[in-house]
């Protein structure tokens, strides 16, 4: 059976290249059962003022948090080999394909 995956990230820009993501949630569907998964990532830079503002979310919100590598190694456990739907996918995908290749396209909710 499918598993189906809606997930959304906050990041501390828009450029995959040099930002990353900073939460990550999603709500997994598969077999009549649903699952979360809502997590903060801490990066290696603080947060501007203007992205706290922006995505409010706060350095220290994240001074305490795991490392993005080590949130992101527990997001890939939880999504499987879900169909991953999000909001906004195209920026989302730009993401995905930096930091999760192996997770390949996204759809539209």
């Amino acid at each position: 059976m499918k598993s189906y995956a809606y997930m959304d990230i906050e990041t501390n820009g828009i450029n995959p290249i040099f930002c990353e993501i900073i939460h990550f949630s999603a709500m997994k569907i598969y077999a009549g059962k649903t699952e979360y998964f809502d997590k903060y990532a801490k990066p290696k830079n603080k947060l501007t003022a203007k992205t706290e503002e922006l995505v409010k979310i706060t350095n220290k919100d994240l001074e305490n948090c795991e490392s993005f590598e080590t949130v992101r190694e527990e997001f890939l456990a939880f999504l499987g080999d879900a169909v991953i739907i999000c909001f906004n996918p195209e920026f989302v995908e730009r993401f995905l394909k930096t930091d999760f290749p192996e997770k390949g396209k996204v759809i539209l909710p």
